[in-house]
C-alpha cells in the first residue's frame, strides 16, 4: 500500500486533534499515513503555534503553494462554512488531491457539485 501524506486545512480543535492522531498512527512501525502540511491562516492560533514551534517545516501559508506540493495526496479539510472550504475543496480535486471533510454546510449545498468534480479528476 503507498503512503498517504495528508495535509490539514484549517488548524483549531478539529484539525489539531487530526494532526495527534496522525502524529501517533505515523510513529508505528508499518505507518502508512503520514502528516506533511498544514494550511493555516497568517495568524497562528493557540492550537497551531506549539506545533508551528516543533514542526514549523509543515505549514503553508497559503492555499496554492499546498496544492503545488506533489508530496500531498491528501488534503483533510477541518476549516468549516462554505466559501473558501469549497474553493479549496474544487481546487484540491482539480490538482489531484483527495480530500476529506466532515463539512456538513458545505456537503448539503454543494456537495452534487464537488461529487461532480471529483468524479471528473478521479479522486475522492
Amino acid at each position: 500500500m503507498s503512503a498517504l501524506n495528508i495535509a490539514i486545512a484549517g488548524f483549531g480543535t478539529i484539525g489539531s486533534g487530526v494532526a495527534h492522531v496522525l502524529e501517533q498512527h505515523s510513529k508505528e512501525p508499518d505507518a502508512t499515513i503520514n502528516l506533511v502540511g498544514i494550511l493555516e491562516s497568517d495568524t497562528i492560533g493557540k492550537f497551531a503555534r506549539p506545533w508551528f514551534e516543533k514542526r514549523p517545516e509543515l505549514f503553508y501559508d497559503n492555499l496554492e503553494k499546498l496544492l503545488a506540493d506533489s508530496q500531498v495526496n491528501v488534503i483533510v479539510e477541518t476549516i468549516g462554512g462554505s466559501g473558501f472550504s469549497r474553493e479549496l475543496i474544487t481546487k484540491a480535486l482539480k490538482n489531484g488531491k483527495h480530500v476529506v471533510t466532515a463539512n456538513k454546510d458545505l456537503i448539503a449545498v454543494h456537495g452534487a457539485e464537488l461529487m461532480a468534480v471529483a468524479r471528473e479528476n478521479g479522486r475522492h
